[in-house]
Formats: structure tokens, sequence, C-alpha cells
């Protein structure tokens, strides 16, 4: 008889042979395994070494995503896990103190609901798995909304989390995780106030006549900042352009004249109809607070961290009810309207210096 010798062996141990070499070819059905074809009294020694674990996590979170869409009276809560484990067992995740546990998901299959000491239990099998929770929170809307307070049985990675408020509210104020959304308006506001500053400035130096002080133009910059800032940019040139034609000298030429005449007016119209759209949008649509960021914009905000310890990072939200917000721009529309009748008296006389019209009649007696 012929004897074939070969072994396999499972990647919990480490083999080492000595004495008879194994021959290069693989053993039965092509697998790749030391074989041997012995000889009458020749010997195989097989050393069979089960390495020791090395310590560490066996539970890794690849992935979790949050969302929080808070609502008037409650929040709902969905957060996403992707878990692999290599031995298995079980997951905790802690949650809010008060929050209902609606629904417990693991790899698409729903299972019942298991919570230990205000922890809820996901049970893992080694490998690769996701896991769907869902909760409501009892408190819903406030001046400061967050995404929820998250601590897991073991550090997490690449973290997605976001925060939807409802349009009743004013976004103010943004933070959490670098990586996020900046609201721009801010530093916007900043730039119109030094503009507003430095045209009250500029129009004292050189004692113009334009109706506006200071803080006149602040006030009409900030009201329109939120709405219509591009409608701004005409409003303010109608007022320098009309001090220009009180002062400047205009053209004889009738058909220059006339030009000029027509475009001041055009401008008037525009101006007029800038300041006149942002009253009804400031009154009924929401503020535009510049927005930016990882996909977030006014009423929707995104953060992402790469790596977290076992408590997860938060992302905070500042606002106030839209109804402050509107409040304010009515007493500005008011403002406006008793103000533009100021301006508009002092714009007639601009345009109205010497002549309003030069026709043809005056110029063929005027040529004689």
């Amino acid at each position: 008889f012929v004897e074939d010798w070969s072994v396999r062996a499972s990647p919990r141990w480490h083999i080492n042979f000595s004495g008879l070499l194994p021959m290069k070819a693989g053993g039965p059905a092509g697998a790749a395994v030391p074989r041997w074809l012995p000889w009458p009294g020749e010997q195989v020694t097989i050393h069979a070494v089960r390495p020791e674990p090395v310590p560490g996590p066996t539970i890794t979170v690849e992935t979790i995503k949050v969302q929080a869409d808070t609502g008037e009276r409650s929040t709902n809560v969905d957060a996403t896990l992707s878990i692999r484990s290599s031995l298995g067992g079980e997951f905790s995740l802690r949650i809010p103190d008060g929050a209902e546990l609606r629904s417990e998901t693991v790899d698409g299959r729903e299972i019942t609901r298991q919570q230990r000491d205000g922890a809820v239990i996901i049970p893992l099998h080694p490998g690769l798995q996701s896991a769907q929770l869902r909760w409501t929170v009892p408190q819903g809307i406030a001046y400061h909304s967050r995404t929820p307070e998250i601590v897991l049985s073991a550090p997490a990675h690449n973290i997605d989390l976001s925060l939807s408020i409802p349009p009743s509210r004013w976004p103010l104020l943004v933070s959490g995780p670098d990586f996020g959304p900046a609201m721009l308006y801010w530093g916007i506001l900043v730039v119109i106030l030094l503009l507003a500053a430095a045209l009250g400035r500029l129009q004292r130096r050189n004692g113009l006549s334009i109706p506006v002080t200071t803080w006149q133009w602040m006030l009409l910059g900030l009201g329109m900042s939120t709405v219509n800032m591009a409608g701004s940019i005409p409003v303010v040139l109608w007022f320098f352009i009309m001090e220009a034609r009180a002062r400047l000298a205009m053209p004889g030429t009738r058909w220059k004249f006339n030009l000029i005449q027509v475009l001041l007016w055009v401008l008037s119209l525009a101006a007029i109809a800038a300041l006149f759209t942002t009253i009804p949008e400031s009154l009924l649509s929401t503020p535009d607070m510049k927005v930016t960021g990882n996909g977030s914009y006014n009423y929707l905000y995104k953060w992402y961290q790469d790596h977290s310890a076992d408590q997860l990072p938060q992302g905070n939200v500042y606002s106030v009810p839209i109804w402050i917000y509107r409040s304010a721009m009515l007493a500005w529309s008011l403002w406006i309207v008793f103000a533009l009748i100021r301006w508009s008296r002092w714009g007639w006389q601009c345009i109205s210096r010497e002549r309003l019209w030069i026709g043809k009649i005056v110029a063929d007696k005027k040529t004689d």
C-alpha cells in the first residue's frame, strides 16, 4: 500500500513541521495544503500552536447616522449603525432619558425591543451587521435644539449627524463638529454695517444733502439683508445719483438732458420696486441666513466627524419663533413707508432742479 499524508489547519492554528519535507504539489481536490508521500520508516513531526488573541476591542462601529426631526412638541430620532463584531455578543446604546423606543431592526428584520438600565441592547453575530433604531423624545423645538445625547458601548467612526427644525423658527446660531454647516449671514451683516458707517462718514465729510443718517443707512441695510440684499444696490445708487443731479450742471443739449432724466426715472422706479418688494417678502417669507456646508440649509443642518469616543458629539442650533422676525420686519416696513415720503420729496427736488424736461418748442425758442 502507499501512504498519502496531508494537513489541513484552520486559521486559528499556526502549524510548523519537522522531519520529512512536504511536496510542492497540492493536496486532494487541488487544495494548497502540505502533502507527503513517505517511504517506510520516514516520519513528520507536526507542531500546532494556537496563537493567543491580541488584547483589544472585538466590536467596531464602522458608521453611524443619527437624524433628529424636531417638531413643535416632540422629536423623532432615527439612528442607523453599521457594526462589525469578531465574536458576536451584545452592543448597547444609551438613549436620552424619557425617550420612547418605537422600533429596533437588525439586518432588515425587526426584533423584540430590548432595553436594560436605560440602554437599548442590539444582539450581534460575528461579522458585519446593520441596525436601525427609532425613538421619540417628548421635548419639541426650543431656543436651544441639539442632536440627541447618545452613549455607545464602543467608540464610533464615520459619524453623520443631522438636525431639522420646523419653518416656524428663525435660526440664529449653529455649532457642532468642525465639518458641518456655517451661518454666513452674521459675517455679511458686519460688512453691511461697516459699509453703512462708511456711507454716513462720506456723506458728512462732503456735506451731502442726502436725507439719510448713519443709523438709517444701517437700518436700511439690516432690513434688506435677510430677504433682498441685492435690492439695496439700486436704493443706495439712487441717493448718490440724485445728489449728483442736484449738484452738477446738466447738459444743454435737448436729447442728452432728456436721456439723463429718463435714466433717473428708471433708477427711481427700480429703487422703489426694490423697497416695495422687500416689504411683503419680509412679512410673508422666511429670512435667508446664508446657511451652507455639508449639504445644510436654513432648516436642515448636517455634521460629520470621523471618530469619537463612546459618547457621540452633538450639533446645536439656536433659534427663536418666526413671529419675532416678522414683528421686527413689520416695524421696519412702517419706518420705510414714512421715510419714503421724506425721501421722495427730496428726490423730486433733485430731479426737477432747473427744469424737469426740455420740450421741442422750448428748444426751438432757445435756438432762435
